[in-house]
């Protein structure tokens, strides 16, 4: 059985490097664990998702297991498809990469990640290939950064036989908090142009740690220290005010019908 999984652009997908801490008192009391994402699950009517994530002894993803199917017995019963990262000696993360998985997947992929002298990330490299071949460029993401460090416009370059096409999108914010979107499309209009956000004030499990997951554009997901919450989207948390589970009514597929978000975090 092949597994037929994105590793791009991860939906819901993405992780917090300290979810949840104590406030300092005169009496320290004993302390509390903080909690990592390990797994995201997304399910619909006739298809599951998973990514497994395992972490070096710096706190960074190390690696991520991606498998899918029409169900969690036939998903999870395989292998999957694991992209690997690595990092420099300041912990900013340089490559992932995903091997070809035989009888499974027939592309690689590979990302390279460039900075700037602040640590910024400024330019995201994607490749791919093919069997016995050699890597080739498929796009390139520019970010820019406001005077707060934090991106405020993002270029995308697709590189197709027939031609480039570019997606633009910039960002505004409150605070830190991004508040809304503005895109574009060289090929030309695209639905939804603009998106604005709210939050609820729960901790955000892909904060920070997003690009780890291969999600190159910007987003709360990314950003934000909270979750976004929509009309009719139902958002469910454990004692910890972690998020364990969103119905996402925004995302709606008429075949697959709702889709369905689960997290798991390790205490750490």
């Amino acid at each position: 059985m092949k597994v037929n999984v994105s590793l791009v652009g991860l939906c819901g997908l993405l992780l917090v490097s300290s979810l949840w801490s104590c406030e300092d008192h005169l009496v320290a009391p004993p302390a509390s664990p903080r909690f990592r994402l390990t797994k995201i699950i997304q399910t619909g009517l006739r298809y599951y998702q998973s990514h497994t994530l395992s972490y070096n002894t710096d706190g960074n993803v190390s690696q991520y297991v991606a498998r899918g199917g029409t169900s969690a017995s036939s998903a999870e019963s395989y292998p999957g498809v694991t992209t690997f990262l690595q990092y420099d000696a300041q912990g900013r993360l340089i490559t992932s990469e995903t091997p070809i998985v035989p009888g499974n997947t027939t592309t690689a992929g590979r990302t390279t990640y460039d900075y700037d002298t602040k640590g910024n990330m400024i330019a995201a490299k994607k490749y791919s290939a093919q069997q016995g071949s050699d890597f080739t460029i498929n796009s390139l993401i520019a970010v820019e950064y406001n005077s707060q460090n934090l991106p405020a416009k993002t270029v995308e370059t697709n590189f197709y036989p027939i031609g480039d096409a570019v997606y633009t999108a910039l960002y505004s914010y409150n605070g830190n908090y991004l508040i809304k979107t503005e895109r574009s499309y060289s090929t030309g209009p695209i639905s939804n142009p603009v998106t604005t956000y709210q939050y609820d004030n729960k901790p955000n499990p892909y904060y920070k740690l997003g690009y780890t997951l291969d999600r190159i554009g910007v987003s709360p997901q990314l950003i934000s220290p909270n979750n976004v919450i929509r009309p009719d989207d139902q958002l469910t948390y454990d004692n910890n005010g972690l998020l364990i589970e969103r119905v996402d009514y925004y995302k709606l597929d008429l075949q697959q019908g709702r889709t369905h978000y689960t997290f798991q975090y390790e205490a750490y």
